[in-house]
């Protein structure tokens, strides 16, 4: 079993994000769209290649694929390997940023397209909200079928939810592939049969694991992922343990009992006593 996920994103932005696998590209975006019931897309063309030298200088760079239809809309796809609620405002900050880049200072707003955000996410984003694939779009909010504008569309593709295996349908399918991409053989097979475009996407990743340069590559950035979100997780519990201390100090200073003190705070009956000999 190989390491390496395919929603690591050097290794979507690899079997996505080429000029020879555009037909995979457009292929996923159609089968997203096609989930939400939209106009199928016949022309994409990728705006940020592929490219090595990107991942060399930032390990926690984000590293999405923009492209454009023959629409001239932008479709943004990024992955995110670990999350939470808040990414939906990552995810919304972003589409601003793309959209208002559109325009230059002397620029009208008429020359403005469409900006549709794809995220391919390995967590659940919505609890409670059973589909695995959200579509959200700028509506009113008494009457949901008045569309604001089309300007603004994003998606959430959250592969924890997808539990129909390998998939009844083509986004379901690309779903299970990305969950499964790096399992066993056996697995794989089940995923691809009778799916050419898969077929050719499982061949695209066999081809990134056989190069030793790319293999280490991922598995770097998927270290330096994984860092960050150690990092910040004990940043958050150093942060929440000095709150309650200075709690349990203020506690101390109007002497409430050690022992009503031990349960309001969690903390053991010696930790607050070496806390009273340390004021």
């Amino acid at each position: 079993m190989n390491e390496i996920k395919a929603y690591n994103d050097i290794v979507a932005k690899y079997i996505l994000g080429r000029e020879e696998t555009k037909d995979i590209l457009l292929s996923f975006i159609n089968a997203v769209f096609e989930d939400s019931d939209y106009e199928q897309i016949k022309e994409v063309e990728i705006l940020n290649p592929f490219n090595i030298q990107e991942y060399q200088t930032d390990k926690l760079s984000v590293l999405d694929l923009k492209a454009k239809d023959e629409k001239e809309r932008t479709i943004n796809i990024e992955i995110q390997i670990r999350g939470d609620r808040n990414f939906a405002h990552r995810s919304l900050y972003y589409w601003s940023r793309l959209y208002s880049n559109q325009l230059k200072s002397a620029d009208k707003f008429e020359i403005l397209k469409p900006v549709i955000c794809i995220n391919l996410v390995n967590f659940v984003l919505e609890e409670g909200y059973p589909k695995a694939h959200t579509c959200y779009l700028l509506a009113n909010k008494d009457n949901p079928e008045l569309i604001l504008t089309d300007h603004l569309m994003i998606h959430f593709l959250e592969l924890p939810k997808v539990t129909d295996f390998p998939g009844r349908t083509r986004l379901e399918r690309w779903m299970n592939y990305f969950k499964n991409e790096g399992s066993e053989e056996e697995i794989m097979n089940t995923v691809i049969k009778d799916e050419p475009i898969l077929e050719k996407a499982h061949n695209e990743y066999t081809k990134f694991t056989a190069d030793d340069k790319l293999r280490l590559m991922a598995i770097s950035r998927e270290m330096a992922e994984r860092d960050r979100a150690n990092s910040l997780y004990e940043a958050e519990r150093k942060g929440r343990e000095e709150g309650i201390i200075e709690s349990v100090k203020n506690m101390l200073k109007e002497d409430i009992d050690i022992r009503m003190i031990a349960r309001i705070s969690g903390l053991s009956i010696e930790k607050i006593e070496k806390i009273k000999a340390d004021i």
